[in-house]
């Protein structure tokens, strides 16, 4: 079921035949992109971000869609998302969480949310954070002029996919054991 699950710069699916589903390029959805991206990280995000300690390491950012089985309650399990941060150094997960949405602006309020969470619950804000998707490096506007910290967009990161493949296949082994 994992493979069924191709990566997106935004994970928004649409549903095209009773249980068949297609990824919608975000260019094709019927989100205001600039308003998401304007209200989409939290109000208190950078004075709780502020609090933590500056690394000089580097962290890679991102957000794929992921088969409804690795969440808790998967109502709908093609809006089902897992966020993740990597250290891309050591490859060592820094964070990695799961969350699902009703649309592309309910789902870009919760990684904006669940990225902060992840970097106060490792208490460290890393000097520079690479994304590969150009929606990811929008939602992440507030954090480019911040002293101290870069946000860098990248072709591609292999080793945050890896990670991702990584955990998706593990996680479904368990669901399918239980």
């Amino acid at each position: 079921m994992a493979d069924f699950f191709e990566h997106a710069d935004v994970p928004v699916f649409e549903e095209t035949a009773p249980l068949e589903w297609r990824l919608v390029p975000f260019s094709d959805s019927p989100e205001d992109l600039q308003k998401v991206l304007d209200e989409a990280f939290p109000k208190d995000g950078i004075r709780r971000i502020g609090r933590l300690k500056q690394k000089a390491g580097s962290w890679q950012v991102g957000w794929k869609g992921i088969p409804g089985l690795l969440v808790e309650n998967p109502e709908d399990p093609v809006r089902a998302v897992g966020a993740m941060t990597m250290d891309g150094a050591s490859g060592f997960i820094e964070g990695f969480r799961a969350f699902t949405g009703e649309d592309l602006e309910d789902l870009s309020r919760r990684f904006c949310e669940e990225f902060v969470g992840m970097l106060e619950k490792a208490g460290v804000l890393p000097g520079r954070l690479e994304v590969q998707s150009k929606w990811l490096y929008g939602l992440l506007k507030p954090l480019h002029g911040r002293p101290g910290t870069k946000v860098v967009l990248k072709d591609s990161l292999p080793e945050l996919e890896e990670a991702f493949d990584y955990l998706v296949n593990e996680a479904g082994k368990g669901r399918a054991e239980d």
